[in-house]
């Protein structure tokens, strides 16, 4: 089952590079509904984690499957980490999705999407590569920061 993961990840990472050279057929996306319906698929795999949404009207341009697989990526890895919490936050073009747990290593944020970058629980290396590869598809910008005592991502979309 991870080798056939992993193999997904690589197509998919090369669907991807396929969708680059063409032309994108982008469609109005509501990021808000995105997550709520990712969180609540999601939820079950982790269900002693509380989750704190905190979500204001978020619509953009773009391939909503493609931002389905990528917050699921970064849930993914973030339930991975957690130890007691979630936060979903969305505010101007920004959603912010935070954890409890550990804080990432300072020279982990830079390359954590990288292709094959693996954190202490990581698997693959992967999941955020994708992530990283749907934000520029999309001219949008995902980051990893240390806050709180935990650790947050970013994805900022473009206007």
């Amino acid at each position: 089952m991870r080798l056939e993961k992993r193999i997904k990840d690589l197509l998919y990472l090369t669907k991807l590079d396929y969708y680059a050279t063409q032309e994108p057929k982008y469609e109005t996306v509501n990021v808000v509904h995105l997550l709520e319906e990712v969180v609540e698929r999601m939820q079950p795999n982790r269900p002693n984690l509380e989750f704190k949404m905190e979500l204001s009207e978020m619509v953009i341009t773009g391939d909503a499957e493609q931002w389905k697989i990528a917050f699921e990526n970064i849930l993914d890895n973030q339930m991975r980490y957690a130890q007691t919490q979630i936060q979903v936050n969305t505010g101007g073009m920004v959603v912010r999705i935070w954890n409890d747990g550990p804080q990432m290593e300072e020279h982990l944020l830079e390359q954590v999407f990288k292709k094959f970058q693996v954190g202490q629980k990581g698997k693959f290396g992967l999941g955020l590569a994708i992530v990283q590869r749907i934000a520029e598809l999309h001219k949008a910008k995902v980051w990893a920061a240390n806050e709180n005592g935990g650790v947050a991502f970013y994805v900022q979309f473009t206007s």
